[in-house]
């Protein structure tokens, strides 16, 4: 039971009740901001690190990956980015309500280096709604995206 983090180690996270049910890292916003005043020190691993030391088997099997972690989705995939460029998993991430224009920016690019199709979720019973340039993801405040990869020849062939 762990958080995935950039690096491995304890972290204080911030919930916005006392059973600790909705939370997370919120560097750089006012604890007024995003109002979770609750803290709980927990077990933070690279994940990439883990998924490759303790379970290289499973790796060949990863088709989908859902991150929703109150802005800090990007530096979750960031670390992820090897395991992401070989697996081409879908991807189910969060555009969070504080989010400035940078990091918006910042993942649309990550999509876009690893050749995704970025979707904005209508619903949990549709994923893959209108398709999303970087200027979109400044459009809403709080939404979640489905990321595709792109076809190519080679992926083409497998299907």
């Amino acid at each position: 039971m762990f958080a995935a983090t950039p690096e491995d180690g304890e972290f204080d996270f911030e919930y916005s009740d006392s059973g600790f049910c909705n939370g997370g890292r919120h560097e750089g916003i006012s604890r007024w901001r995003h109002a979770h005043a609750f803290k709980l020190r927990v077990a933070g691993r690279n994940l990439e690190s883990y998924l490759k030391n303790q379970c290289p088997q499973l790796l060949p099997r990863l088709s989908f990956i859902k991150v929703d972690a109150e802005g800090y989705d990007i530096r979750i995939l960031k670390t992820l980015s090897s395991v992401i460029a070989e697996r081409r998993p879908f991807i189910k991430a969060e555009v969070y309500k504080h989010t400035n224009p940078g990091q918006r920016e910042e993942l649309y690019r990550f999509f876009a280096e690893h050749h995704y199709v970025i979707h904005r979720t209508e619903s949990e019973s549709c994923f893959k709604g209108q398709v999303l340039g970087e200027s979109d993801l400044m459009r809403w405040r709080h939404f979640d995206i489905f990321c595709t990869p792109e076809a190519s020849p080679e992926r083409s062939r497998v299907s």
